[in-house]
């Protein structure tokens, strides 16, 4: 009680109202929508915090398995096609505007961080006959596995079978094309270890 009356007389008892109404308003839109993604076979703990507008899909029941106290951002795409696999681990948070495309098997370790408008697929199209257009050649999926406690950089691009190591670091704007190990600092194009942290 203390509490709330020190953030009345910090903000004023107008504000105090407006940002904790629409505080209690979000927060129950979240979980009404979770509500309505279990129903239709996902298991997403009640727990997550779902922002704003994001699409989620997966082709199969329980594809999509988010664990509790994760955040799901601003216009995130999240999509498990052809029988695809994708587990977020407790504590990811997945910021505003990242895709994330798969048709294998994603899985995102404890407390990860993906910062916003980056691009995580597990999969790529197959060119191998010219005589064929691309589209119509299909396509090759191998795993991706990123680690506990890692921070991937805004914009940052993960591709098809990578496996990032536990604490690492992405900066801004990589492309993972191969396996990062545990504990270092990745950056460039594509994506190289500078240092040990």
């Amino acid at each position: 009680m203390i509490n709330i009356i020190k953030k009345i007389k910090k903000k004023g008892l107008f504000d105090f109202i407006y940002h904790g109404g629409n505080y209690c308003i979000h927060t129950s839109l979240s979980t009404i929508n979770i509500i309505i993604l279990r129903l239709r076979g996902y298991n997403i703990d009640l727990s997550v915090h779902l922002r704003g507008r994001h699409y989620i899909f997966q082709d199969t029941r329980d594809s999509i398995n988010i664990d509790k106290d994760c955040e799901i951002g601003l216009g995130n795409i999240i999509r498990a096609g052809l029988g695809g696999k994708i587990i977020l681990e407790s504590g990811v948070a997945l910021y505003d505007y990242t895709i994330v495309d798969i048709q294998k098997k994603l899985v995102i370790g404890k407390d990860t961080l993906i910062s916003p408008f980056c691009y995580i697929t597990d999969y790529d199209h197959i060119f191998q006959d010219n005589t064929l257009p691309i589209q119509k050649q299909g396509y090759r999926a191998i795993p991706i596995t990123i680690g506990r406690n890692v921070w991937v950089g805004a914009h940052c691009i993960i591709l098809k079978g990578v496996t990032i190591g536990n604490n690492t670091v992405l900066g801004a704007g990589s492309v993972v094309t191969h396996d990062i190990p545990s504990n270092c600092l990745a950056v460039g194009v594509p994506a190289k270890v500078i240092r040990k942290i």
